[in-house]
């Protein structure tokens, strides 16, 4: 008959391996932040990465930046979130963060457009891109 004791003992152990596993996995994830200055540039990222884009915005006019149907298939939009400027006051700029996950190996541009949601053709010419490279 075998000790209930050192079976409980192996199966602790055993979770906690798992356990430090699992977060060895997660913690490689990085997450790298790029803004208006990166435009026309390049980065390296490794496949599960987080790219936070954050770019310039005055949601108040009806302008906003929308990723392009060009843009690579990549990189996985995971949230988009726009906050106004300290104070809150109305018609005060604020910043668009872009939350993306890189989904699989390779090499792609992420193309961003500042436009209204209605206009057919933009009456801006601000556009943002950059080229992924994910290892």
């Amino acid at each position: 008959m075998q000790n209930p004791l050192s079976i409980r003992s192996l199966r602790s152990v055993f979770l906690l391996a798992m356990l430090a596993v699992l977060g060895l996995g997660l913690a490689s994830a990085a997450v790298v932040q790029v803004g208006a200055s990166d435009n026309g540039g390049a980065i390296k990222v490794k496949k599960g990465d987080i790219v936070e884009l954050t770019l310039p915005t005055n949601a108040s006019t009806g302008y906003d930046w929308t990723i392009l149907p060009a843009s690579t298939t990549l990189l996985k939009l995971q949230t988009h979130t726009s906050k106004r400027s300290p104070g809150g006051q109305l018609g005060a700029p604020g910043m668009s963060t872009f939350r993306f996950i890189t989904t699989a190996k390779g090499s792609g541009n992420l193309s961003m457009e500042y436009a209204r949601s209605w206009e057919h053709s933009p009456t801006t010419d601000k556009k943002f891109a950059l080229r992924v490279d994910i290892q």
